[in-house]
């Protein structure tokens, strides 16, 4: 069970935008979204202090470090609040590899294994988290997430008692004893009856279709069965002719005169509906099954020897292969890539909506320039907020300039769009597009990431 941060006590450095109260809202599925930084880079250290929802035993840590070299987790109790017992405390990265910049962000886990039995014991109402960065003061560090765990327990020598709930006191009324009755009441097994009527009806009607078998006269039935299929007609057709055999025979020793003429009226009857029925299935089976491909090649109104079915007329062949043309699909990149061969400066904003520009450019993929040459071609792109900027009237025509409005429309829709819509100059507006547009795959979207790289100066 997760213990919840009730509150923010105190906080040595927080970053505006990433501040501690944010490790406060753990919720499923927004991790890596609620991360606390220290302020400003060169701080060597920073600590905050909550408070818990309720006192709890801690029996598990979940750390998601950013950029930290240690982080430490200590835990005080009600009665000595500036006692601070160590809880966890863990090395993400040695001194060196910080310096260089080699930063690995780690999540680690602390079970009951990695605790000590003296720790797992206390009842704890606050948690103070210190993270020290020493090595590399060029970076801003702090949690990406911080999980608190605990395990419910069952006071067995309490039976009112069911983990952090306790049973109401009985005052005598015995309605515990009353609630017991009537839920054994409710799960008596219902009586069996429905069984019985049940089996009374499947007798009945076993019964009623008995005797509609019965009643149901042999041509009826043959005739039942030639309607299925032309295989079924035909083993019915040779029956009939046995059947009219017997017939003859029994009708030849009672008259032999009187009867010839009604067998074989009824037999020429019988081969009229036989006939009826094999051109009724013939044109089905012709309606529904697909034509083979010797078909198309021969001629029309002839059996083919393939699929032994009519040659479909060439009006319906050349119906049938026509296809509408699918429609052209948009190429789709990762969300990091949208951006993949942008270069880009910024010009007329000022923090922290310069900021704000700068890093959704950076997650979709962009290169930041600071100081843009036009001479060398090194810089695609200008986000200016007005014209005639320094920036502007240097790289005017070399490069192309749009407004704010193109980076935040393609980083909220996860679509990259023409340069063109959102150009600057109206006579660029006016142009045909050269692009076209480029969607995300959404299953590859990335958080907004920190980079370590500063804003250059506001021109």
């Amino acid at each position: 069970m997760i213990v919840k941060l009730g509150k923010l006590v105190s906080c040595s450095s927080e970053h505006p935008s990433f501040p501690a109260r944010n490790l406060c809202e753990h919720r499923s599925g927004s991790i890596g979204s609620l991360t606390w930084l220290c302020e400003e880079p060169g701080i060597k250290e920073s600590e905050a202090i909550f408070e818990l929802a309720e006192p709890s035993q801690i029996t598990g840590v979940d750390i998601g470090n950013s950029r930290c070299c240690s982080v430490k987790i200590a835990g005080a109790s009600s009665n000595a609040p500036e006692e601070w017992v160590i809880i966890v405390s863990h090395t993400f990265m040695s001194f060196n590899d910080a310096d260089h910049g080699l930063f690995k962000d780690q999540v680690q886990l602390f079970t009951k294994k990695e605790i000590s039995a003296e720790v797992l014991n206390r009842v704890f109402n606050r948690v103070k988290v210190t993270c020290s960065q020493p090595a590399n003061p060029r970076v801003l560090f702090g949690l990406s997430f911080l999980i608190l765990r605990t395990d419910d327990k069952l006071d067995s020598g309490n039976l009112d008692t069911f983990g952090r709930f306790k049973v109401k006191e009985d005052k005598g009324d015995n309605s515990l004893d009353k609630f017991k009755e009537k839920y054994i009441q409710l799960m008596k097994p219902k009586p069996n009856s429905f069984k019985v009527e049940l089996a009374k009806q499947i007798e009945s009607n076993r019964v009623v279709a008995v005797n509609e078998k019965r009643d149901e006269t042999p041509s009826r039935k043959r005739l039942s069965l030639k309607l299925i299929t032309p295989a079924n007609a035909a083993i019915d057709e040779n029956k009939s002719t046995e059947t009219d055999k017997k017939h003859e025979i029994k009708k030849r020793r009672l008259s032999d005169k009187d009867e010839k003429p009604m067998e074989s009226s009824s037999k020429q009857h019988s081969i009229g509906i036989l006939q009826e029925t094999r051109t009724t299935m013939s044109e089905s089976i012709n309606r529904g099954r697909l034509r083979c491909s010797l078909c198309l090649g021969n001629e029309e109104n002839v059996l083919c020897k393939t699929c032994n079915l009519l040659v479909p007329d060439k009006d319906q062949a050349n119906g049938a292969s026509r296809q509408k043309p699918a429609k052209p699909k948009k190429p789709v990149k990762n969300f990091s890539a949208l951006f993949e061969n942008v270069t880009f400066s910024l010009s007329g904003y000022q923090n922290p909506k310069r900021d704000e520009i700068r890093r959704k450019a950076l997650a979709m993929g962009a290169k930041y320039l600071v100081n843009p040459n036009g001479r060398n071609h090194n810089c695609t792109h200008l986000v200016c907020a007005f014209k005639n900027t320094p920036k502007y009237n240097q790289l005017k025509g070399s490069v192309k300039i749009i407004d704010q409005q193109w980076v935040e429309d393609c980083y909220d829709k996860k679509t990259r769009f023409p340069w063109r819509r959102y150009a600057l100059d109206k006579e660029e507006k006016d142009l045909p597009e050269s692009e076209e547009e480029v969607d995300a795959d959404t299953g590859s979207t990335d958080p907004l990431s920190i980079y370590d790289q500063d804003t250059d100066s506001d021109y």
